[in-house]
């Protein structure tokens, strides 16, 4: 589920149990309250204080904590974070503050809700582009492959990471093939995993990932920083077609029907 997935969560099936006795139905509401709470509160001191220090961490229940105090509420407990990493990065955006809580952020989300893949696909994308920690991010898929076997979107988004930014096209080629092997897997996925092996047309095939990232995220963060990535390869496109420059290799896949 994405965005408001279940919002608030009424006819989960854990929610019953959670609701029988008020000692649970307290302990979950005040669970929720608190991390809303001290997510909001520290947005709030960033508005102030747009720079953090270099030692300063987001304070955050454990993941433990977190997992054991919100039973029957857990995607809700999530959504409401993860609406405030979407306005946290948002702020970021408009030059309010930095990203110096949002690793902690992403990952009390993906704590919560170890199913939510937009969560891993989006924070390993500004781990590896905003914050320039591609191993972080590839760390964070990693976690979401763990927790989400089977699953085509997080092996070929690691795969992205290793073609648009670290360039290790074999190592991404490895990454599209697992991605291609699994049970959803869609054309698109297992046409690229084919191509990527030829490594034609590096520019062309970053900027058909990155256009397919745009086309199919329903994410605003996520389709902003897929057009800033296009715009920034796009001139290198003109330039070499105005130079003639090919490789004879076929035009890359078209990115429609990413997973």
């Amino acid at each position: 589920m994405s965005g408001a997935r279940a919002l608030w969560a009424g006819a989960m099936p854990g929610a019953a149990a959670a609701r029988r006795t008020w000692p649970g139905r307290l302990v979950t509401t005040l669970s929720v309250v608190a991390l809303a709470a001290a997510v909001t509160g520290l947005l709030g001191r960033l508005e102030a204080r747009p720079q953090a220090r270099a030692d300063e961490r987001l304070w955050l229940p454990s993941g433990l904590f977190l997992r054991e105090s919100t039973v029957g509420f857990r995607e809700t407990a999530a959504d409401a974070l993860w609406f405030q990493v979407v306005q946290y990065y948002g702020e970021y955006r408009h030059g309010r503050h930095d990203l110096a809580y949002f690793n902690g952020m992403i990952r009390g989300v993906t704590t919560l809700d170890p199913r939510f893949l937009e969560a891993y696909r989006f924070g390993a994308l500004v781990l590896a582009t905003d914050m320039r920690d591609v191993a972080g991010g590839v760390d964070l898929l990693r976690r979401g492959i763990q927790a989400n076997p089977g699953r085509a979107m997080l092996p070929f988004e690691v795969g992205f990471l290793h073609w648009v930014l670290t360039r290790d096209y074999a190592r991404a080629a490895v990454w599209f093939d697992a991605a291609a092997r699994a049970p959803d897997a869609d054309d698109f996925t297992r046409r690229f995993a084919a191509f990527a092996h030829k490594r034609a047309g590096q520019l062309e095939v970053s900027y058909v990932l990155w256009r397919n990232l745009r086309d199919t995220t329903s994410d605003p963060g996520m389709r902003d920083l897929a057009e800033r990535m296009m715009a920034k390869i796009e001139p290198q496109l003109r330039a070499r077609a105005a130079a003639g420059a090919g490789d004879g290799s076929g035009p890359a896949p078209d990115g429609k029907g990413r997973p």
